[in-house]
């Protein structure tokens, strides 16, 4: 379980590049501020736990369909995994 654990937060803070980072976060404020704009706090709490869920459900399959980050498959590409 441990080493489950260790892959996944390896795989967490190396799989993406700090400019694809800084623009995934740069998207999600204009996003939610203007949601916030122009529907209100309700809309965007909504859009919130929405965006929660289906982060979830889109990691959970990424994982299956890599094998537990061990194979690329779609938009991931395997990265070396020092503990491996």
């Amino acid at each position: 379980m441990f080493q489950i654990l260790k892959r996944e937060i390896y795989v967490a803070k190396h799989a993406q590049t700090t400019k694809f980072r800084i623009a995934k976060y740069i998207v999600i404020l204009i996003i939610g501020t203007t949601t916030y704009k122009l529907f209100g706090a309700n809309s965007l709490i909504s859009l919130l736990i929405f965006a929660s869920i289906l982060s979830i459900f889109i990691h959970l399959f990424f994982r299956w369909k890599t094998d537990s980050w061990k194979k690329s498959w779609g938009p991931y590409n395997k990265i070396p995994i020092p503990s491996e």
